[in-house]
């Protein structure tokens, strides 16, 4: 009932546009700032070191350098959390953040994805962008058309 009630009212301001970096427990905030440090920094034996592997094969040097270049090289203004998720399973909590760095000359958004267990955290997810503009869309399963589904339920039937 709680965990409802939370979820709620996490919903309500993340629509509101409020700052939920309250919410966010202290080491959580303090890894997902540590690893935006990391790609600010070009610091990649950092970031190899708190990437899952799957994650690590796509991140190339050239993205790598990309992410670099939409930090300015100034302090930020201000870091917000505009949304913060956090789900228990198998052990691991399932951490998804969204942050937003102002800057004099604009704002950049990141978005992250990581698994804690205990002080142990492993990056899964990570988009850098301008702020404002859309983060990338999950893969959506392709739809069969109706021809193979049915060829398919013939062969399941078959079988």
């Amino acid at each position: 009932m709680l965990r409802k009630m939370f979820g709620a009212l996490a919903c309500v301001l993340l629509l509101a546009g409020c700052d939920v970096s309250g919410m966010v427990p202290a080491e959580q905030m303090d890894f997902a700032k540590r690893v935006v440090r990391m790609v600010q920094t070009h610091d990649d034996a950092g970031l190899e070191a708190v990437s899952h592997p799957s994650l690590w094969q796509h991140l190339t040097p050239d993205i790598r350098a990309q992410m670099a270049a939409m930090f300015p090289n100034e302090q930020p203004a201000s870091i917000t959390v505009s949304s913060w998720k956090s789900s228990f399973d198998n052990g691991f909590s399932n951490v998804s953040m969204v942050m937003l760095y102002k800057y004099s000359t604009g704002g950049v958004t990141v978005t992250l994805g990581f698994q804690s267990a205990g002080t142990r955290n492993v990056l899964t997810e990570i988009y850098v962008r301008p702020e404002g503009m859309a983060a990338p869309s999950q893969p959506q399963p392709q739809q069969q058309q109706p021809e193979q589904q049915q060829q398919e339920n013939t062969k399941s039937n078959t079988l």
